[in-house]
């Protein structure tokens, strides 16, 4: 997602996944536009850390909306897991630290398109696998065996 907004915004799919490796290089090196393994490759693996410590955050707090099949319930755990980490991760995280993906896509596009899918993404993903067979369903399984 980064890297198709970053080549539609500015031409450039690296520079978006350069912006976190300012966690490491400075806020300077988040501002290069082409492929480096110093800067792209560290910045996707930041990214990539970043995203799978939000998710197990999120697993861990809403471990018994997992067993919702309400796709509403979804959501707004999604929705609020996302409000958390937009607020964590733009507003408390000291500048350095932010993921740093405004310097090329701007703020729009950077706050608005990815935190507004991650959500619906998280919906579908527990709505379609994960979830917990109801009682019903397994009694019915059990029988037809």
């Amino acid at each position: 997602m980064l890297a198709a907004c970053g080549k539609v915004s500015e031409g450039s799919a690296a520079g978006p996944l350069n912006g976190p490796s300012q966690w490491l290089w400075g806020e300077q090196e988040a501002y290069r536009r082409r492929f480096t393994v110093r800067n792209t490759v560290v910045g996707y693996a930041i990214h990539q850390f970043a995203a799978t410590m939000w998710a197990g955050l999120h697993e861990v707090a809403f471990a018994r909306e997992r067993r919702s099949t309400s796709v509403g319930g979804h959501l707004a755990a999604a929705a609020a897991t996302t409000a958390v980490s937009s607020v964590v991760d733009y507003h408390l995280t000291p500048r350095r630290l932010r993921p740093g993906f405004k310097k090329h896509l701007g703020q729009r596009v950077s706050s608005s398109r990815g935190r507004r899918l991650w959500p619906r993404r998280v919906a579908i993903a527990a709505t379609k696998g994960g979830r917990r067979p109801k009682r019903s369903e397994a009694v019915k399984f059990r029988l037809a065996r």
